[in-house]
């Protein structure tokens, strides 16, 4: 694969958790302007999250200058994080010289893994999106009454078909909603964390 394939896949992905993703960016430092392989910026919990993505398609393990030279980056451009991805993997003093700090060494493999879970909570998000509108079109079969808590169906609705499909909807919505928060917000939690030490 060439390099700037490569580039726009490792954008594409993150396009696809949500993210805005701009390869081969020019991104303005304090001191000097930088050339980011993949400029990903994203918002969790009300804040803008910025990453500076540097993909290295080398033959040999990437050495610890690279690290280096990334974290320089990131600081200097005031990145959240910096994320180096290559497939032929780190030499030792790389992976020592990431260690405490904001910057992931991964292959894009890893990063598909750890993405894994975080894109299937996003799925149960919209499943359950589209059942709650259902739901809400099926309120429409019936007609609001003056009393509260109480309505008859429009002429033409099977009243008891309405209940047991609304009755379906309204437990899928609940099991889709307890799959999210249950078995998928800490793998998601946990994407954001390991991708952080990383």
């Amino acid at each position: 694969m060439r390099w700037r394939d490569y580039q726009e896949d490792v954008a594409e992905f993150f396009r696809e958790l949500g993210c805005d993703a701009e390869v081969d960016a020019q991104v303005q430092g304090a001191r000097a302007s930088h050339k980011v392989d993949v400029w990903v910026t994203f918002h969790r919990f009300g804040l803008e999250y910025k990453w500076a993505i540097e993909c290295k398609q080398y033959k040999r393990p990437i050495p610890k200058e690279k690290v280096l030279t990334l974290k320089g980056v990131v600081d200097d451009i005031g990145a959240d994080r910096g994320v180096l991805i290559a497939e032929s993997g780190f030499q030792p003093g790389a992976t020592n010289a990431a260690v405490s700090t904001n910057i992931s060494l991964l292959t894009f493999t890893e990063l598909r893994e750890l993405a894994k879970m975080d894109l299937l909570s996003g799925v149960l998000r919209k499943l359950k999106e589209k059942a709650e509108h259902l739901s809400d079109l099926l309120m429409d079969l019936f007609w609001p009454e003056p009393e509260p808590w109480y309505s008859t169906p429009r002429p033409g609705v099977d009243e008891e078909g309405y209940f047991d499909k609304h009755g379906e909807l309204r437990f899928l919505i609940f099991q889709l909603e307890q799959a999210r928060k249950d078995r998928f917000a800490q793998a998601s939690l946990g994407f954001w964390r390991n991708i952080g030490n990383a």
